[in-house]
């Protein structure tokens, strides 16, 4: 089955955007090195509580879309790391072990 959805990653300097594109609809994270030895990059977007405000075509899916965003993410940048949720804040640290 074809993937519906993609990410695009901007970086500048230090930091930057992750693009969440599904169809027509994005949703912009940022992103920035993390400043743990084991946190490569943290990733955070729009607070939970106003997500389904935000993006009514993403409504009720908060969590489905960061475990997209962090495992491309990592697919296309940090192949030997994982992630850890923080879904309360809608962060997510992408990690080594």
């Amino acid at each position: 089955m074809k993937q519906d959805w993609s990410i695009e990653i901007e970086t500048k300097g230090r930091c930057g955007l992750v693009h969440y594109h599904e169809g027509q609809n994005k949703i912009s994270f940022d992103w920035e090195f993390g400043g743990d030895p084991k946190i490569i990059v943290i990733i955070w977007g729009p607070p939970p509580d106003k997500w389904d405000d935000l993006f009514p075509w993403a409504k009720g899916r908060h969590i489905e879309i960061m475990q997209r965003v962090a495992s491309e993410a990592i697919k296309q940048q940090a192949p030997n790391c994982f992630p850890e949720y923080h879904y309360d804040k809608n962060t997510i640290y992408i990690k080594t072990a």
